[in-house]
């Protein structure tokens, strides 16, 4: 049996990566499979809802089932929903495949976050941080593999698949060493986070910000630079490599600083500093200047998410898999409603006043977390 911490960690990292890539490789694909708008919206719906489900339910699991085993599960579910994937054309069998994709990558994120919380006692703030770091890493990788593809979708799914199985493979040849197993029992740790709601709701609230800002920012940005900046087509591409850059080397640098800084410290300076630099990067023209401030921005945005399920951990130790699985909802449900938000503004002001909406949500998200600070302590130091 593999039991080595460091292989299990890079378990983990694997099935963020490839979690990265069933994200970006879908929306990728879907003109080159012939969906309209329509379908588009379809299917990605279904995609979050089977991710909905299956977050806050493996969350739960992983509390008292070996985490190593939920996730050989979930490997298997995304390593043959990709295999699969538009064989045949019948589009609600494959809303239905998008959903299994959906419940293979709510597992993953439900289950490896838990999972280093347990193996790494000690500053697991930047393991988790690295974790997230790795969704980046696949998203980018597999857009780039499909350009040199060109555009070859079905042999990055196939090829894909064939790994997040082998990926399955090695966990299930896997086990944490003394498995620590809660022994409060599913109903009463629902009991514990009902009694704490308000807590709850806080972080959820504070977590879906965090997505929504960036998966808003990813979404506009190009058009943005184009529309208002008058950049062509190259050049707003570079502008979102450079943000997501900022994203994934922020989550690499704040996992380091959290082993001086406290969690709670970086958090407010995120939500601060995010607002200032929005407010930068949309409402005053940089010049040649404005790719340091993308850059700064998405540093702005990227630990945000990392850090707050770190916190949720810290807060909730005895059952943090079930405490993550409801926080955890709150992904697809900030992508969902902050874009929602920009576009409906845009829609009845226009695409300049919509960009408003960046940095008022970061200020918003800044003055929850000052106003609710001391009800966000852990039980221990983070």
């Amino acid at each position: 049996m593999i039991k080595n911490r460091a292989l299990l960690t890079m378990f983990s990292f694997l099935s963020m990566f490839f979690l990265g890539v069933s994200g970006s490789v879908i929306g990728a694909a879907a003109k080159n499979i012939g969906l309209t708008p329509f379908q588009i919206g379809i299917i990605l719906a279904s995609q979050n809802v089977g991710f909905i489900i299956s977050v806050i339910l493996s969350g739960s699991l992983s509390d008292t089932a070996e985490k190593t085993k939920l996730l050989f599960i979930g490997s298997i579910i995304l390593g043959l929903s990709f295999l699969v994937f538009y064989r045949v054309p019948s589009f609600a069998v494959n809303v239905g495949i998008m959903f299994m994709i959906g419940f293979g990558i709510g597992i993953y994120e439900g289950t490896t976050d838990p999972m280093l919380l347990e193996i790494h006692k000690q500053n697991p703030g930047i393991y988790i941080n690295i974790n997230h770091f790795f969704v980046n890493i696949g998203s980018l990788t597999i857009t780039v593999y499909l350009i040199f593809l060109e555009m070859n979708w079905r042999r990055s799914m196939v090829q894909s698949g064939i790994l997040v199985l082998a990926l399955g493979l090695l966990f299930l040849l896997s086990k944490i060493e003394n498995h620590s197993v809660s022994e409060i029992s599913i109903f009463k740790r629902l009991g514990e986070i009902k009694s704490d709601i308000y807590r709850i709701a806080v972080i959820f609230t504070l977590t879906a910000i965090a997505v929504g800002m960036e998966t808003g920012t990813i979404g506009i940005l190009t058009s943005f630079l184009m529309d208002l900046r008058g950049f062509n087509q190259f050049n707003s591409k570079i502008g979102l490599i450079i943000f997501v850059s900022g994203i994934a080397t922020g989550r690499l640098l704040t996992g380091y600083i959290t082993k001086k800084v406290k969690i709670h410290t970086i958090l407010q300076s995120l939500f601060l500093t995010g607002s200032i630099f929005y407010s930068l990067l949309y409402f005053l023209n940089t010049g040649r200047f404005i790719y340091p401030v993308i850059y700064i921005t998405g540093l702005t945005v990227s630990a945000v998410l990392p850090l707050l399920i770190t916190l949720t951990g810290a807060i909730y130790p005895d059952f943090s898999g079930t405490a993550l699985g409801v926080i955890k909802m709150g992904i697809p449900i900030g992508g969902i409603i902050i874009p929602l938000i920009v576009s409906f503004v845009s829609k009845f002001l226009s695409f300049k006043y919509s960009l408003a909406v960046f940095p008022a949500v970061y200020l918003f998200g800044f003055l929850i977390f000052i106003t609710n600070k001391t009800k966000l302590a852990p039980s221990k130091k983070v």
